[in-house]
């Protein structure tokens, strides 16, 4: 494998002394009784070139951040990053933007975050990184890409022909940014009311924001993008991404509803991922994987959405291949093994 964290075999990645705690013993996933990992349809076509699939990795780097320790003491980014080895089988470089680089597995590479402006609250202060990715990190001369996502995202299929795909889709689109809809009813989204599956035509966006301004639509809905994983272009984005972080700048704490108005004012031009890799779990998708699988830690982990003790055990058995029984049963309300 490659990357500044260091050279990999695939056997280390499997090891389940790489991450205290978790254990491998084989592909339980696909073999699993009643669990279904959703397979995208290219994949079932000939595969890309396989020097096209290697050079995504050595093109593209994947970022978190995880600011506070409520955040960074959990389990959750140690057994994200753990799928994005292990099921997506990514070899390039991961970065956590951090405030506590201990808890950052082995796997990815630590950087260090600015010191947070006196008196910012720590929720806004970790959300200012998504905006500066392009500047934060530590990138190679040959990372053309960044692909950024919420630490509570898990990975459920092979990243590197969605991420071919889509860079090529952005770069084919000249899209500044490239994104997953929101609040579409599916694939266990929640469905607003009012808005259509294809939010990017003008009378929907022009719904959302009336709605908006009514009060019939709250703040934290009246967005019609996927702020939590997002594809961005090293000296092309820039420009978008500086406006995107004016949301700290109108009085607000979301960056999303903000996303959605300079979208919708053509100060970004976006490019709309293929919905069917991104999932939410729901009664609807038990026991269903995608690509991107986003468990909301403030939602559906927290048993929101119709979300079951028994569907995060049936994950932790199959998605994260806990042998552990007690691990698999509480993986979810875990301390990470791996902050001193």
């Amino acid at each position: 494998a490659r990357g500044k964290h260091g050279s990999y075999e695939a056997e280390e990645l499997l090891d389940p002394n790489t991450i205290p705690g978790l254990s491998y013993s084989g592909p339980r996933i696909e073999n699993a009784p009643g669990v279904h990992l959703w397979w995208p349809q290219y994949l079932q076509s000939p595969l890309a070139p396989r020097t096209d699939l290697a050079a995504i990795e050595d093109q593209l780097a994947i970022a978190y951040i995880a600011i506070g320790k409520d955040v960074t003491h959990e389990m959750l980014l140690p057994l994200s990053i753990s799928t994005v080895r292990r099921a997506g089988g990514f070899r390039g470089d991961v970065f956590v933007i951090t405030d506590r680089p201990d808890c950052v597995p082995k796997v990815a590479t630590a950087v260090l975050a600015p010191s947070s402006p006196s008196g910012e609250p720590i929720f806004v202060y970790g959300k200012l990184f998504k905006q500066r990715l392009l500047q934060l990190l530590p990138l190679s001369p040959a990372h053309q890409f960044v692909w950024y996502m919420d630490l509570d995202i898990f990975i459920g299929a092979p990243l590197t022909p969605f991420f071919l795909s889509a860079t090529r889709q952005a770069v084919r689109e000249g899209a500044h940014i490239a994104l997953f809809l929101e609040n579409t009813g599916l694939n266990g989204q929640v469905r607003q009311k009012g808005i259509a599956v294809r939010p990017l035509l003008p009378e929907n966006i022009t719904k959302v924001k009336t709605l908006s301004r009514k009060k019939q639509l709250p703040a934290s809905h009246a967005s019609l993008f996927h702020g939590g994983a997002f594809l961005v272009r090293r000296g092309f984005s820039e420009p978008c991404l500086e406006r995107w972080a004016m949301w700290n700048h109108d009085g607000s704490d979301r960056d999303q509803p903000m996303l959605t108005s300079i979208i919708a004012h053509r100060i970004c031009n976006a490019s709309a991922l293929p919905q069917e890799h991104f999932g939410q779990p729901a009664p609807s998708t038990a026991n269903v994987y995608f690509t991107f699988n986003h468990f909301t830690r403030n939602g559906r982990l927290l048993g929101m959405h119709g979300v079951t003790t028994e569907m995060l055990i049936k994950t932790g058995e199959t998605l994260f291949a806990l042998n552990n029984d007690t691990l698999a049963r509480s993986w979810w309300k875990e301390k990470s093994p791996l902050c001193s």
